[in-house]
């Protein structure tokens, strides 16, 4: 077929053979090559025109018209159109797949698997060409639906996610603004009811702040923002967002607002880690009571030597009012920012908290309190040819807890010294001696 199609485009370019055209400025063509047909086309000349009236058709009466002429390559062939009954085969092959006594014993997570890979690839091929009409497309929706949820003709059953979230309310269940109705399953019903108290035990964590209000979501203490100042709000600033109120990486611009933030939940604001220009949305959790998230006052530390001890740099942060946890994984944040200015190609990193080096180097997704600050340090440490991560106990890291503890007296947020101070010197000279030095411990 290739060889015949050379030699009549070799003979339209000597013009024994003429193309012809569509329409006036239109490209001529001489023959189409189908699947299994070929179809020649050219300009019939004047010899050939003479002879028309000496041509006739006839057809016996056993030839027959007819309104549909069937298939080509699965496609039906209408000459006057299209009807949606054109593809009702489409969801009888669906609807015969899914019938099928192997798709009866599918597990759920089978019967998704089935709907996405096998049920929907039966009308993704004819829409390769043809727009399938509005009426099929809703029969498939309703076929895999009830596929997926184990409904029949004989016995109906709901579909979770649409009864509970896209019919009710899109905005998800957690909405203050959920109300209940008198056709309301008791499912939705239960929930409502116990809307109002499960609200109280959530708050927000901050990521990149697009989601949250920055007066009347609970992100930051105990309550909202809101209710700790008193004055009226323009309504511009009523319905600030957490990222309005942010420059760069955790630059909080507070100066922008009219009233007064109390102290406390100003120095917990600070020590919030947050980019608005970060991809992980901010996200709702279940607040939790009890030490382990304990906030006081805290200030972060770190120094960087060379591999004899010598000192290469240091730094110390006011971090403000946070969990210990969350100060120790912002003053790594600190010192690898610190050792990617002073291009450092090699880091050994030394923590003397065991939880915050578990929870960098876990491979499993951190906790929600932790994830922003953690994924951060993740991706800071992949910027070194060689990074590694471990824990040493305190008295053997003297330098940075002073460090540390002089951060939470500084008035600046951060500062680096590029030398040692007078008041580290023992401290440093002590790490990097080898001496022994006592640890009290829990019997």
């Amino acid at each position: 077929m290739e060889y015949l199609s050379l030699k009549i485009l070799e003979a339209c370019d000597n013009n024994s053979w003429k193309a012809i055209k569509a329409s006036k400025n239109g490209p001529s063509f001489s023959h189409l090559l189908l699947a299994d047909d070929l179809l020649l086309c050219a300009e019939a000349s004047s010899n050939c025109c003479s002879t028309i009236e000496f041509s006739r058709i006839f057809a016996s009466n056993l030839v027959k018209s007819t309104q549909n002429l069937g298939k080509y390559l699965g496609f039906p062939l209408r000459p006057n159109g299209s009807s949606t009954r054109d593809f009702d085969f489409v969801v009888e092959k669906v609807q015969a797949k899914l019938s099928s006594w192997k798709a009866k014993l599918l597990s759920p997570a089978g019967k998704v698997i089935l709907v996405q890979f096998v049920t929907s690839a039966i009308p993704a091929y004819y829409m390769q060409n043809v727009a399938l009409p509005i009426r099929v497309c809703s029969n498939l929706d309703k076929l895999n639906r009830d596929f997926l949820w184990g409904s029949t003709d004989e016995r109906k059953k709901m579909h979770m996610a649409k009864t509970l979230i896209a019919k009710y309310y899109p905005n998800g269940i957690m909405d203050e603004r959920l109300e209940t109705r008198r056709s309301g399953s008791s499912n939705w019903k239960s929930l409502k009811k116990g809307h109002k108290v499960f609200r109280k035990g959530l708050r927000w964590v901050v990521n990149n702040g697009h989601e949250i209000s920055f007066w009347h979501d609970l992100w930051v203490g105990d309550s909202p923002l809101r209710s700790l100042v008193h004055g009226p709000l323009s309504s511009w600033e009523d319905s600030l967002r957490v990222c309005d109120v942010v420059e760069g990486v955790s630059m909080w611009n507070l100066s922008t607002l009219s009233l007064d933030i109390p102290t406390c939940p100003r120095e917990a604001i600070k020590a919030i880690s947050v980019c608005s220009n970060r991809p992980l949305a901010d996200k709702r959790v279940w607040d939790t009571v009890g030490g382990e998230f304990k906030l006081g006052l805290a200030g972060g530390g770190g120094v960087i030597r060379n591999h004899v001890g010598d000192w290469v740099g240091s730094f110390s942060r006011t971090i403000g009012v946070t969990t210990s946890i969350q100060a120790k994984l912002r003053a790594l944040k600190d010192g690898l920012n610190l050792a990617i200015d002073l291009r450092i190609l090699h880091l050994e990193i030394e923590m003397d908290s065991l939880v915050a080096v578990e929870l960098v180097k876990s491979i499993t997704t951190p906790n929600a309190f932790f994830s922003t600050i953690v994924t951060d340090c993740r991706s800071l440490m992949k910027r070194f040819e060689i990074c590694s991560l471990k824990h040493i106990f305190r008295e053997a890291n003297g330098c940075a807890d002073l460090l540390a503890k002089a951060g939470c007296d500084q008035t600046p947020d951060f500062i680096s010294f590029p030398n040692a101070l007078a008041y580290v010197l023992e401290a440093l000279a002590l790490d990097i001696s080898n001496a022994t030095r006592f640890r009290l411990i829990s019997s």
